[in-house]
């Protein structure tokens, strides 16, 4: 990156601010995070958790994907949870991560006309009959 005009030369984010910051090509600024971190709410750089998803450089915390089997209360939260269920699909955050038949803290309701099958999954009452 290369924070004033004119420079002759770019400086590695990693060597200024530490090994977790990168820049897009061309950039002014260090303000991408590499893989296995994402950047919080306070542009800082900080390794991702179990359950995030951070495969790929840039991640924020806002828009890291919660692995499947994981479940986050917030977008703005760092903390994420392991599932004690099955319904668990990952991706969102508060219901949005959950089964089509669960919802609620950690997808432990299973929705109306659905029970909690031996498997730890929510099931539609409609594939008993």
């Amino acid at each position: 990156f290369a924070n004033t005009s004119g420079s002759t030369s770019c400086e590695a984010c990693a060597v200024k601010f530490g090994a977790a910051y990168s820049s897009s090509v061309g950039s002014d600024t260090c303000s991408k995070c590499v893989k296995g971190h994402f950047r919080g709410l306070d542009d800082a750089c900080y390794p991702c958790v179990p359950g995030m998803d951070c495969r790929e450089p840039g991640q924020t915390l806002v828009k890291v994907v919660i692995k499947s089997g994981w479940f986050r209360f917030r977008n703005d939260s760092a903390v994420v949870y392991s599932c004690p269920n099955n319904n668990c699909e990952g991706g969102g955050v508060g219901d949005g991560s959950c089964t089509d038949a669960a919802s609620g803290p950690l997808c432990m309701t299973c929705s109306e006309n659905s029970y909690m099958h031996a498997s730890a999954i929510c099931r539609s009452c409609d594939r008993i009959w």
